[in-house]
């Protein structure tokens, strides 16, 4: 029986459960508005820029493309949009569109998952 309970300790240990423990929390926060969601979190990770340029306020191009990728997501699922969503669409920018070196993405990911999350 010891045995078995140290079992249960290590899986409950292991770092698969506890970053599933944090995708669960963040799927249960919804995001009201995904454009400022989308502006909030560039503003703390400086992933890149959210307007077009200084005289113009719009969403830039991929911007753009995180905020139709989260709401594209969230219609597929048939559920509202929220952190994971989010971090989700952000993921997918990050590794298929600014095609940094694998350790600037790991790098960037975690920044990005940690800031995301920290919105949990």
């Amino acid at each position: 029986m010891p045995r078995l309970n140290n079992l249960f300790d290590k899986f409950l240990d292991n770092e698969f459960y506890t970053i599933t423990k944090k995708f669960d929390k963040m799927k249960e926060f919804k995001i009201i508005d995904t454009q400022e969601f989308v502006k909030a979190i560039l503003d703390r990770t400086k992933l890149f820029r959210y307007e077009c340029s200084d005289k113009n306020r719009d969403p830039s191009k991929k911007s753009r493309e995180v905020i139709e990728i989260l709401n594209y997501e969230a219609l597929l699922l048939n559920e509202e949009p929220n952190l994971w969503l989010g971090y989700n669409a952000f993921n997918s920018v990050l590794h298929n569109v600014l095609k940094k070196g694998f350790g600037q993405q790991e790098r960037l990911d975690k920044k990005l998952f940690d800031v995301v999350y920290a919105l949990a």
